[in-house]
């Protein structure tokens, strides 16, 4: 693990939770969060196969899941919702699992940081989640966006939020306060 150290600290504001992909996740005010991910979620598992975002292997390689769920900010979705002309956009709506208001902008952390909830229960950041037409989808079913795909991605970026995998196992509440611990970045050798 990369030393870390204390950048901000915010609160839990939604946590959600769905049993297909691809689809909206629902609300609930407590999640279980084990090493294989979130308790009962359709991305729980310690594998997962290879697709297009792991051009090294080959489709359908099994691979470690550093993709068990996704966080995204507050402000950053209130961001891209002014932006496309929206009121709100609920993190539901794009299959977020957990929301952080208080923080700032999450979508740019790197890889290595750790989000640390009160409990102790932590995710460890492995990239950033980048904006796609299906969450443009999904965000025209429920939430009455009417732009084209693309626009709601051109907006999105760096906006998206961060997925990551469960580094420490513990229960997570909706009003939780977390710590975001940035990973320290290693200075160049010559």
């Amino acid at each position: 693990m990369p030393s870390v150290k204390l950048q901000r600290s915010g609160r839990i504001a939604g946590l959600f939770v769905g049993t297909c992909t691809g689809q909206t996740k629902a609300p609930v005010a407590q999640l279980s969060l084990t090493f294989d991910g979130i308790d009962g979620d359709a991305h729980a598992s310690r594998t997962r196969k290879a697709g297009a975002r792991e051009p090294a292997f080959r489709r359908g390689t099994v691979v470690s899941n550093n993709r068990q769920l996704s966080l995204v900010s507050i402000e950053e979705l209130s961001e891209i919702a002014s932006r496309i002309g929206l009121p709100r956009i609920d993190p539901g709506w794009l299959a977020a699992n957990i929301a952080i208001e208080g923080a700032g902008p999450i979508t740019q952390l790197p890889a290595g940081t750790i989000i640390r909830a009160s409990s102790g229960a932590s995710i460890y950041v492995s990239e950033l989640n980048s904006p796609c037409r299906i969450a443009a989808r999904l965000l025209a079913e429920h939430g009455g966006y009417e732009g084209d795909a693309s626009m709601f991605v051109r907006h999105a970026i760096g906006r998206r939020g961060v997925v990551g995998f469960v580094y420490a196992v513990g229960e997570v509440e909706v009003g939780d306060r977390v710590e975001i611990l940035l990973a320290k970045q290693q200075p160049a050798k010559d």
